[in-house]
């Protein structure tokens, strides 16, 4: 009996721990910069999940936002504009 409450909770802290990696890999940020005194753009790098000859390719998303008077972002957009590339290719 002891033996199937240990093995049960195995089951479950693996499963829990599976969920944890679970969704999209997170956008890292690569670059930012300012379009005027109103919007802020921000470049970020996603990998994809694909290789090709070793090497990982990534999504480039780019996010725009409005910048209020006190410099806080709001009214964020991410707009993913290129599908799996090798970042040196484009910074």
């Amino acid at each position: 009996m002891a033996m199937t409450k240990v093995l049960s909770i195995g089951i479950v802290a693996i499963g829990a721990a599976t969920l944890v990696g679970c969704g999209a890999p997170p956008k890292i940020l690569v670059g930012h910069g300012f379009v005027n005194s109103e919007k802020s753009a921000k470049a970020m790098l996603q990998d994809s999940g694909e290789v090709v000859d070793k090497t990982r390719l990534f999504h480039v998303w780019v996010r725009m936002c409005d910048v209020k008077a006190d410099a806080t972002e709001v009214n964020c957009k991410d707009t993913r504009v290129l599908e799996n590339v090798i970042p040196a290719s484009v910074y």
